[in-house]
């Protein structure tokens, strides 16, 4: 999906790059753990007059949920990337 970097002698240090693609994926896989705690329940919704108010809070979760998972997933595949080139 995206560019991804190429480990080189003048740009930074190939176990560092990789060192930050781990951070990032720890941080993304720890948001999306703290996001599922947050996923709306039907109960916190019933009273608010909108019949609707449930699956559209449900539906916009969802897609926060999917959008960190595409993250981490980019995170992970540049992380791969970089240790690829280390074991060249």
């Amino acid at each position: 999906m995206s560019i991804k970097p190429t480990i080189n002698n003048n740009g930074t240090n190939g176990k560092e790059l990789l060192q930050q693609q781990l951070d990032a994926h720890a941080a993304v896989r720890e948001a999306i753990a703290v996001l599922c705690k947050a996923a709306p329940h039907g109960r916190d919704y019933q009273t608010n007059g909108n019949d609707d108010a449930y699956r559209e809070a449900r539906a916009t979760w969802e897609q926060l949920n999917d959008m960190l998972i595409t993250v981490r997933d980019e995170v992970f595949a540049t992380g791969i990337h970089i240790r690829d080139q280390l074991d060249r």
